[in-house]
């Protein structure tokens, strides 16, 4: 933490930095993925702030984020996200980040189930309501375990899904090994779709 500037930083017991700035940053909101990811890629600004990128589905009117790159992929939980504020006034504001350390390859690259498989599979788990929308599609990495000291991570299929005469968005998950259905989340979204087709296992000191 040492390592930033104009700005008053602090961990939360959960391992969450959150930090509120004393300079000002305007950011084009009209396009605010050039302007905040110079924001991020300044050592001074933000902790490893070159291993996100901009993720306009997660992003919200005044809340941007940005997720952890790894491996072969993202990583779709708030475990590695950054949420950086602006105010109404396009003022960057403050900032919250979770960084996911020391991850290991547990597998080789394999072979995960398709959008469209695991979009069946979604239904057969009775994830899906009737007249309910599917928003977009992703390929991440979400938690499939929780040890002692460290977490294991595994390739999943994401959907945001929006109920009928709802402005909210729910997440649901699809184990991309095993077609499996993880625990979900809810997050504010746009549209857009992404698609892979290998997938690692890894482990993370958390």
């Amino acid at each position: 933490m040492s390592q930033l500037n104009e700005q008053t930083a602090r961990v939360q017991s959960g391992g969450k930095l959150v930090s509120t700035l004393r300079a000002t940053t305007t950011i084009d909101t009209r396009n605010p993925k050039a302007d905040l990811t110079t924001f991020m890629s300044q050592r001074t600004n933000v902790i490893h702030g070159t291993e996100y990128v901009y993720d306009a589905d997660l992003s919200s009117n005044g809340d941007y984020v940005f997720v952890q790159k790894v491996a072969d992929g993202e990583i779709m939980t708030g475990a590695g996200q950054v949420h950086l504020f602006v105010n109404k006034n396009k003022q960057l504001t403050s900032y919250t980040q979770t960084y996911v350390n020391h991850v290991k390859t547990l597998r080789e690259k394999a072979v995960t189930i398709g959008e469209k498989k695991a979009l069946v599979a979604l239904y057969q788990y009775n994830q899906v309501a009737s007249s309910s929308r599917i928003v977009w599609a992703k390929l991440g990495y979400s938690r499939l375990l929780k040890l002692k000291d460290s977490s294991v991570y595994v390739p999943t299929w994401i959907f945001a899904v929006r109920g009928k005469n709802s402005s909210n968005v729910t997440l649901h998950r699809i184990n991309a090994f095993t077609g499996s259905s993880m625990k979900n989340g809810s997050t504010a979204s746009d549209t857009s779709s992404l698609d892979a087709t290998v997938g690692m296992m890894w482990n993370a000191i958390d």
